[in-house]
């Protein structure tokens, strides 16, 4: 079961054993909060928190959730809240054969909760003869050592995990996150919840308050700065404005350090990815993003993201491979969906009309954008017929409304692509690109910069424009500039590239 030497443990949700069930909340955080501790010892292998989670709610054998973590040990237990009176068990559990090595109870006060979460951890540290700092840990995380901030970042931290990302839990959070930093305003995790938050409501409401809430995210994100400069949140933040400034190796260099010095979280991890794979370090990313993958085995969207990575590096029959074993994980399959229904247009999937059809289907009933769109509705009368369906791409060039705005024209380089119009892709893609805020003054969000390398199946990254989109926007000058460049592409001369 083991793919290494390090021990191997799975820490389970815990249950909630409060009378009136109502502290889920705090049981999660529990057990949340005990693997991140766990996690910060190298001699241990600690599966992440998605993949341990997806178990929760289901009656499964140890055995089985053991085989299917890769863990041989598991960590359960379950939280008691009455009143100002806190009652934790946890049991140490081998995987392989259902038998308990520990088990103890902690019936302590309430406000006693971050001592109940350490002695947890150390003790199941010591149960697997590893070496644990837990103090170093607290510091450097940036949390909060007050118990009512820390009941609010538990609910906020809750809704986050259920994907409730509505505009009605966005203002939910956004009030949990400016109570938390009332009662603790040193705490650095609830001014990043307070700046996320404030960011996720503006994105919804727009206007005039838009404008007042990203001002009182960028004030949490500049008291961060003063308050905690070393932590890692700060650091995160300092990376994406280098990236912003179009400080791209300073930006990179940073961000690995990130990665470096901590557990192989998504919120550690992910920018750096997303710079690696902005730069056309394609293989690079799907090796960073395999190593998180064997910590959370059960996550769907690091089989999504890998997906468009194996896509991008033209390792075909590798992202088939991927969807279809993530097709029995837990979670939205819309992207996998598409992925996959690209794919089969650019005739690298096998299955006939009838598989193209149905996964149109699929896309068309998420309701969502782009594929709640004339273009994409449209599309379903015509698919088969290669001339039809440029003719939709043309018409979506025209008039982005038609594709469902010019943040959705990525739609339509796919398509092309796809369909092996490199002339069509390169001119949708110019498009797509200048509809992103700093993308003429070096300063577009990473995020925008997979848009290059997510359309492999033309001739489209030979193509001269795209070599001049890949300037303006600056990937070329850190390629030279670093000597490191894009999977497929290479110097001619002094003044030119090719990629391929």
């Amino acid at each position: 079961m083991e793919t290494s030497t390090r021990p191997s443990l799975a820490v389970l949700p815990f249950t909630d054993m409060s009378q009136g069930r109502d502290h889920e909340y705090l049981a999660d955080g529990l057990a949340e909060e005990i693997l991140n501790q766990l996690a910060q010892s190298p001699a241990l292998r600690v599966i992440g928190r998605t993949s341990s989670f997806s178990f929760k709610g289901r009656s499964e054998d140890l055995r089985d959730i053991g085989r299917q973590l890769d863990a041989a040990h598991l960590l359960e237990g379950s939280a008691r809240a009455d009143g100002e009176r806190l009652r934790v068990t946890a049991q140490l559990i081998r995987a392989d054969d259902g038998s308990h090595l520990w088990s103890k109870t902690y019936a302590r006060e309430l406000r006693d909760v971050f001592a109940v979460q350490e002695d947890i951890s150390a003790d199941v540290a010591l149960a697997l003869s590893v070496t644990l700092d837990v103090a170093a840990y607290s510091r450097e995380q940036g949390g909060t050592t007050h118990v009512e901030a820390y009941e609010r970042y538990l609910r906020w931290r809750d809704i986050v995990m259920r994907e409730q990302f509505d505009l009605e839990h966005d203002r939910e959070r956004l009030a949990l996150a400016r109570e938390m930093v009332a009662l603790d305003p040193a705490c650095v995790l609830c001014r990043d919840a307070l700046a996320v938050s404030a960011n996720a409501v503006a994105h919804e409401v727009g206007g005039a308050q838009a404008e007042t809430l990203r001002a009182e995210a960028g004030q949490a994100r500049e008291h961060i700065a003063r308050i905690a400069p070393d932590s890692w949140v700060a650091r995160r933040d300092r990376t994406n404005a280098l990236w912003r400034d179009g400080k791209r190796v300073e930006a990179i260099t940073l961000a690995k350090a990130i990665v470096d010095a901590g557990p192989l979280t998504k919120e550690r991890v992910w920018d750096y990815t997303y710079m690696l794979y902005a730069m056309g370090h394609i293989e690079d990313t799907i090796a960073l993003v395999e190593r998180v993958r064997a910590i959370e085995p059960r996550a769907l969207f690091l089989s999504r993201d890998l997906q468009y990575d194996y896509t991008a590096a033209r390792r075909y029959e590798d992202a088939e491979a991927k969807y279809q074993r993530g097709q029995e994980l837990e979670g939205n399959q819309r992207e996998p969906d598409y992925v996959a229904f690209i794919r089969q247009l650019a005739g690298q999937r096998a299955g006939g009309l009838g598989e193209l059809q149905a996964l149109h289907g699929r896309l068309l009933r998420t309701g969502e954008k782009p594929f709640d769109t004339p273009l994409f509705h449209d599309l379903g009368d015509v698919l088969g017929d290669r001339a039809a369906m440029l003719d939709l791409v043309r018409k979506s060039l025209a008039d982005p409304a038609y594709g469902g705005g010019a943040r959705h024209l990525e739609f339509s380089v796919n398509l092309a692509d796809a369909l092996g119009e490199a002339d069509l892709a390169v001119a949708a893609l110019r498009q797509a690109l200048e509809a992103w805020p700093g993308f003429r003054e070096g300063g577009m969000h990473h995020e925008a910069y997979v848009l290059f390398w997510n359309a492999p199946y033309s001739t489209l990254r030979a193509h001269p424009d795209f070599k001049r989109l890949l300037t303006e926007a600056g990937v070329t000058d850190y390629w030279r500039q670093t000597g490191r460049w894009g999977d497929g592409c290479e110097p001619v001369g002094e003044d030119d590239f090719r990629c391929r």
